[in-house]
């Protein structure tokens, strides 16, 4: 495929990653456009998922060679409540409530805390004596101090201080940015429980496609009851045939359709630790494309902790190749301030 297209196997990864973040850089933007022009979230996120559903089903349907068993339906009923259902509402709330950029950077903290997570649950392992462990402690320490800086403390305006685009201006206060903030930080708790508990589904359900198209259609029977009870008028449910109607359509269709298949095809080739490196991309993208491009308010915290965060995910993975501990850059969190 990719020598088809002039590109050789060798960058054919890193190619389809970098298109893969910028498709996310373009979900975080036009999610956060639909619901300032209005689109309810709960309901955005049935649509989300309804269209995801109509993707994956014929993928499935073709490639299925197991059936739904009790335990597996359990298990992916969870798993859809935990990863589609309760992880969108929230990222989406945060989204709303804070910014596109803060959203991408507050999702660098997932690797960290998946890491934290399958060490509590026993997925993952460490030697105190290595220093390859010692590594991987400091930079999830690091990890999660630095997103913890940006999301709270945001620092002085370093573009657009007195302006403010009208396509994304939703609430300003400073209130709402920590309750979108909170939100964020939950959100990022339910992805990494949703990636531990597929080492359980795929036990006994190993179709992994088959799995991720029942997910998105229990998550839209889920979803659905979440807005009946918290939406009570109707109209929430018309689709504008503006940015609400595209937001829902590109998000169903590329931002879970699309990057499912090429994270699934990424990491067959280099493995999970290979596409986790490239998060910090779609920061950087969604960060410029808001300040330059939709007046959204730049401010020396975010800047920097861009430049960081590029910065710390290198050095992790040099530590990962040496087998030295992370240097320590601690400092770098004074900066941000």
């Amino acid at each position: 495929m990719w020598t088809m297209m002039g590109i050789s196997e060798g960058l054919g990864p890193p190619v389809a990653m970098v298109l893969l973040e910028v498709i996310y850089s373009g979900m975080f933007i036009l999610s956060k456009m639909a619901l300032v022009d209005g689109l309810s979230i709960r309901v955005f996120v049935v649509y989300r998922q309804a269209v995801a559903t109509l993707v994956l089903a014929p993928a499935a349907y073709f490639s299925s060679s197991c059936s739904l068993t009790w335990k597996s339906f359990w298990w992916i009923f969870l798993s859809a409540f935990v990863g589609a259902t309760m992880n969108q509402n929230l990222a989406l709330e945060g989204l709303y409530l804070a910014s596109a950029s803060v959203t991408c950077a507050t999702s660098n903290l997932i690797p960290a805390i998946t890491f934290v997570l399958s060490y509590f649950v026993g997925l993952e392992k460490l030697d105190f004596r290595s220093p390859r462990s010692y590594g991987k402690i400091i930079g999830t320490v690091v990890c999660i101090t630095g997103a913890m800086v940006m999301d709270f403390l945001r620092g002085s305006k370093l573009l657009n201080a007195a302006t403010a685009s009208p396509i994304l201006v939703g609430p300003v206060g400073e209130r709402d940015w920590i309750v979108g903030c909170v939100c964020m930080i939950a959100y990022v708790f339910c992805w990494p429980i949703w990636l531990i508990l597929q080492v359980p589904i795929i036990k006994c359900h190993p179709n992994h496609i088959s799995a991720s198209a029942w997910t998105c259609a229990f998550s839209v029977l889920q979803s659905a009851v979440v807005a009946l009870v918290i939406d009570r008028d109707s109209r929430a449910w018309i689709l504008k045939p503006n940015i609400e109607l595209a937001a829902c359509i590109y998000t169903g269709v590329f931002a879970t359709g699309v990057a499912f298949f090429v994270q699934s095809w990424s990491i067959s080739i280099k493995g999970p630790a290979y596409s986790a490196m490239f998060n910090p991309l779609s920061t950087v993208i969604v960060t410029i494309i808001e300040s330059l491009f939709l007046q959204e308010a730049l401010y020396i915290g975010r800047y920097n902790t861009v430049l960081k965060f590029m910065q710390l995910k290198l050095e992790l993975q040099q530590a990962n190749k040496v087998g030295r501990a992370v240097c320590f850059r601690a400092v770098w969190l004074v900066e941000l301030l």
